[in-house]
């Protein structure tokens, strides 16, 4: 299952990425390089529950 796979199935995952982006958009509105990498501890986390 992909990571947008896992969105679509949680609406609490959805919410939660939602917010994460909300904030680091405003954290890292002058650095697109750093609102993606802070985006990944996230995303691995996803990911790593469904192959635990």
């Amino acid at each position: 299952m992909s990571f947008r796979d896992k969105l679509r199935a949680s609406s609490d995952l959805r919410a939660e990425y939602c917010v994460l982006k909300q904030r680091l958009a405003q954290e890292y509105k002058d650095d697109r390089e750093q609102y993606t990498q802070q985006k990944w501890p996230f995303i691995q986390k996803v990911l790593a529950s469904f192959y635990s």
